[in-house]
């Protein structure tokens, strides 16, 4: 009898056992998916290069696909080759098109493409050599398929054939759009060095491509003795990053040094706005809540996206950065990286701060921390897709030993996390590539299918090969394993409410005016000259959700002189002083 029943509560402990571990293993995320990348090229040169901009696209109505880069042959005449890839079938096989600026300027000497498309034809944009002799890029080309997708012949447009572009010894970075509204409306953004001067450059066409419009000059750099409270002491060489919403509106985004005091030199996000598609443009300004962000460091490649507009015609610019208000000597002290995602609905701006759990693994970053090209080639790329849900993909280092016998080579991960509402809230991130070596520049499509469309490239410098490789990585497996990841994303919100010191101050004609929300309210702000008369109302009872909040003023129509700017927000009020000076 106890022999029975010893063995009926050993049978019974054995099932509570085998329950339990059958609850454990369901409770275990699942793995990471296995992506299986697919090969767009390989050869034996001195690399592959591609651009500050987008570097792959997925044409929304037809899903096909294009990626385009320079092939670097140093011991050639003609060392810079461009070259793209196209595929009509999700990205399953490619077709390779080489030297497509092939007769373009003395030699073939153009370099970091970019790409878009159309129903009819993929778009690669790049800067030609310039046609004066120096060995510099310069002239603006565009260059589109009149086969059509994987028809192999393609044609190059000169985007400035005028002149205003040749003159200028440095015009490498090139980006290019098209509106969603109007295939035939193509927009481009280039950057121009000439001396010390710098400027942002921006062309249109409204016949797809049979007739050009520019330079409209953006963005341009102003002598120290200007006499301006604001200007530019330098603009970025990454170039201006150009998007267009569904009204044909067009938003440029581009980084700049703002202050002429050295000491705060930091390189700060600026953009401006056209009604017009490019015809005229708002004063540039600094994108409420950059002022406080270093991006100049020499970690970061791309350290500010293209402009991307979501479901409900929100822009967006994300932005990998150093908070330098998280610590004050973070210019002496190693700091973490964040990233930003700036949202604008026409009138105002939301600042998202995230606190990423493994950017990077070993905790923080900083230029002489680690060999300068530990994040160089970070990707920070945003997408959304038929569904209107938003995507964000980053690199990671997950491994800083070195690889293939270098230091500065690391094991890398590309990691992604999405939002259904429009960024207010954030999911994952999920990693869906990890342990590739190499430092890769890489870029992901900003229109989503039901897969992410993502390159990268492997670099092997014992042998100069490189390696080119697409994934595409299904949305809804996305979806299904953020749910499941240890550790998620974090967004920082404030804790109280607060009204900030406008930036810059003095100004003109425009400037930043900052406040934080602590809970949900409906807010006001209105500005008053020193009569007490009110002059403007740039907020007017509008429901606001918590967050760290921004404006632009343009107060180009107004005398110069002391103004007061007050902020009331549910129960509380808070007034500030600035000056215009003109």
């Amino acid at each position: 009898m106890k022999e029975a029943v010893m063995k009926k509560v050993t049978v019974f402990a054995a099932l509570v056992v085998l329950l339990l571990a059958a609850q454990l293993v369901q409770a275990q995320p699942e793995p990471v998916p296995i992506v299986t990348p697919v090969l767009i090229d390989s050869a034996v040169y001195n690399g592959i290069y591609t651009g500050f901009q987008s570097q792959i696209y997925c044409e929304p109505t037809t899903g096909n696909l294009v990626t385009a880069w320079y092939r670097y042959y140093s011991s050639d005449s003609d060392p810079r080759r461009i070259t793209a890839a196209t595929s009509i079938d999700g990205g399953q096989s490619w077709m390779i098109h080489e030297a497509i600026n092939f007769g373009v300027g003395d030699h073939m000497n153009a370099r970091y493409a970019t790409v878009a498309g159309t129903p009819m034809t993929p778009l690669i944009g790049y800067s030609d050599r310039n046609p004066g002799g120096d060995n510099r890029d310069s002239r603006p080309t565009v260059a589109y398929d009149i086969a059509g997708w994987n028809g192999g012949a393609f044609v190059n447009l000169f985007v400035d054939d005028g002149g205003s572009a040749d003159t200028v010894l440095y015009g490498r970075y090139v980006s290019l759009a098209v509106a969603p509204s109007n295939n035939d409306m193509w927009a481009v953004g280039t950057y121009h060095r000439e001396g010390s001067n710098r400027a942002m450059f921006y062309y249109y066409t409204k016949d797809a491509g049979a007739s050009w419009h520019g330079p409209s000059v953006v963005a341009s750099s102003f002598p120290v003795d200007s006499g301006r409270a604001i200007w530019f002491r330098d603009l970025s060489f990454i170039g201006m990053g150009v998007g267009i919403d569904n009204s044909n509106n067009v938003m440029s985004c581009f980084r700049g040094q703002v202050e002429p005091d050295d000491n705060n030199a930091l390189w700060m996000v600026l953009y401006s706005m056209s009604s017009d598609f490019g015809q005229t443009w708002t004063a540039p300004a600094t994108i409420p809540g950059s002022e406080h962000l270093y991006t100049g460091t020499a970690d970061t490649y791309r350290p500010v996206s293209s402009p991307i507009v979501d479901k409900d015609g929100n822009w967006h610019i994300f932005v990998i950065a150093i908070d330098t208000l998280e610590t004050p000597d973070w210019n002496s002290v190693p700091q973490p990286y964040r990233a930003f995602d700036f949202r604008y609905d026409g009138s105002t701006w939301t600042v998202d701060k995230f606190v990423f759990p493994s950017f990077l693994e070993n905790g923080i970053i900083a230029w002489g921390d680690f060999p300068p090209d530990i994040e160089t080639y970070q990707m920070n790329e945003p997408a959304i897709g038929p569904d209107g849900t938003l995507y964000y993909a980053y690199t990671d280092v997950i491994d800083t030993t070195g690889a293939m016998g270098k230091l500065d080579y690391y094991n890398f991960a590309i990691k992604v996390m999405f939002s259904e509402d429009n960024g207010d809230t954030w999911q994952g991130p999920v990693t869906v590539l990890e342990q590739w070596e190499g430092r890769s520049p890489n870029g992901m499509a900003k229109y989503a299918t039901d897969k992410l469309h993502i390159v990268y490239r492997q670099h092997f410098d014992s042998d100069k090969t490189d390696l080119f490789w697409y994934i595409g990585v299904p949305t809804d497996t996305v979806k299904a394993l953020a749910t499941k990841v240890d550790q998620r994303v974090s967004k920082v919100m404030p804790e109280d409410f607060a009204l900030h010191q406008n930036y810059p101050n003095p100004f003109n004609p425009t400037t930043n005016i900052t406040f934080d929300l602590a809970q949900s309210a409906k807010v006001t702000l209105k500005i008053y000259n020193e009569l007490g008369q009110e002059v403007a109302t740039l907020i007017d009872q509008k429901q606001m959700d918590a967050g760290f909040k921004g404006i632009t003023w343009h107060a180009s129509d107004l005398p110069s002189g002391v103004y007061i700017y007050k902020l009331t927000a549910g129960s509380y009020s808070a007034t500030k002083k600035m000056i215009l000076t003109k």
